[in-house]
């Protein structure tokens, strides 16, 4: 009995912690702590949703009346932000989660600065303007600020145009919640952020349906400026 009770307590002596007076209690070890969640809103809530003087259309350009020097110093600004970007490959793990969470916060981080700076470049009247455009970008929810800000690049919208744009926005503005309550859905994550892009993707196609052809050209032309060179992809191992 004895000896049995002197093997229980040398196994004990591994993990014991001593204390004053001579006494030790043992411990369990602990599991390291799980990396905290990724969440939506630490993705998009950031100037990044909104018109952007690192991505404006040429048409916007040439209504704020930029000057060469004020294009080079935004071209610099923009060079310097994609240099920054690096390629984040899917995550697998937990600390992969917990390190690509990391990479994004930098990297929204630095397209803020990016875009603070940029503002920087022009004069009062101009950020009124600039101001006034970004209002404008809003007029259509639903549609998101890239589809906005290409329609802020269309000439000649009729009144009737426009009602029909403010209808397809309520109802895209649906389509986008259903979506994102599919991002909660037990196994659905996958599906929940294929159905988002897909109804903005489809949200691109009505509201060019709704313009004329000389409109539709102003349109695409916008949207191929906003497009934007893409990071390159890691070499596979």
């Amino acid at each position: 009995m004895n000896r049995r009770l002197l093997s229980m307590l040398g196994a004990a002596a591994a993990v014991a912690i001593p204390l004053s007076g001579g006494m030790a209690f043992a411990v369990p070890p602990r599991p390291a702590p799980a990396p905290a969640p990724l969440k939506m809103k630490d993705l998009l809530t950031s100037r990044v949703g909104s018109l952007s003087l690192l991505s404006l259309p040429p048409a916007l350009e040439k209504r704020l009346k930029l000057t060469p020097a004020q294009k080079t110093r935004l071209a610099e600004i923009r060079r310097k932000l994609r240099a920054s970007a690096r390629p984040l490959a899917p995550p697998t793990t937990a600390t992969q989660i917990s390190d690509r969470r990391a990479s994004l916060l930098e990297m929204r981080a630095a397209r803020e600065k990016a875009e603070t700076e940029s503002l920087a470049v022009l004069t009062a009247e101009q950020r009124r303007q600039f101001d006034a455009l970004t209002a404008e970008t809003k007029r259509y929810p639903g549609l998101g600020v890239r589809v906005n800000t290409a329609l802020l690049c269309v000439t000649g919208l009729t009144p009737a145009q426009k009602k029909k744009l403010e209808q397809l926005s309520a109802s895209v503005q649906a389509k986008r919640r259903e979506a994102v309550g599919g991002l909660a859905s037990q196994n659905g994550k996958m599906m929940g952020f294929r159905s988002f892009f897909l109804v903005d993707q489809q949200a691109t196609e009505d509201a060019r349906k709704l313009l004329t052809p000389n409109q539709q050209k102003e349109f695409q032309s916008a949207l191929d400026s906003l497009k934007g060179p893409r990071p390159a992809t890691p070499p596979r191992a």
